[in-house]
């Protein structure tokens, strides 16, 4: 029971949308990089004179390229993100903004579609798994166990 009750999790959190809004909902924002902090999951930094925070998820793939781009003095960055979807770490109070387009002096670093596809490739291995786990489940109900 627990092995079909978790597959259907995963599969529902993995199959709904691909997680990257459409490009019409999304805003642009430019200016040079004030702070930056790349972690694990991604990267988070400050734009000069702003007061939102970003993140550049590392399931968008190229983080280094990303990286080197947003290293803080270097040539202003623009950004496409939706300022309707903030996130940020549970139990904090800090907020940031997810980004899901990345060009320096107009030239793309990480475009819409680069991080869609990359963002899709992860969530599949969601469905994958979330695929075996109900597989296994319907072994345990059907499958005699032997004593």
């Amino acid at each position: 029971m627990f092995s079909a009750l978790l597959g259907v999790c995963i599969l529902y959190g993995a199959g709904f949308g691909d997680g990257v809004p459409p490009v019409s909902r999304l805003h642009a924002v430019t200016g040079a990089v004030e702070w930056q902090h790349s972690g694990r999951y991604g990267i988070n930094f400050k734009l000069r004179g702003q007061a939102r925070e970003y993140h550049y998820a590392s399931k968008g793939g190229a983080m280094a390229q990303v990286e080197h781009a947003l290293a803080p003095g270097g040539a202003p960055v623009t950004l496409l993100f939706d300022p309707a979807d903030p996130g940020g770490p549970l139990f904090a109070e800090k907020t940031f903004y997810p980004v899901y387009v990345v060009s320096v002096a107009g030239v793309s670093v990480r475009s819409h579609a680069q991080i869609s596809g990359a963002w899709a490739d992860d969530n599949r291995v969601g469905l994958y798994l979330g695929g075996v786990f109900l597989v296994f489940a319907a072994m345990l109900a059907f499958v005699p166990v032997r004593r």
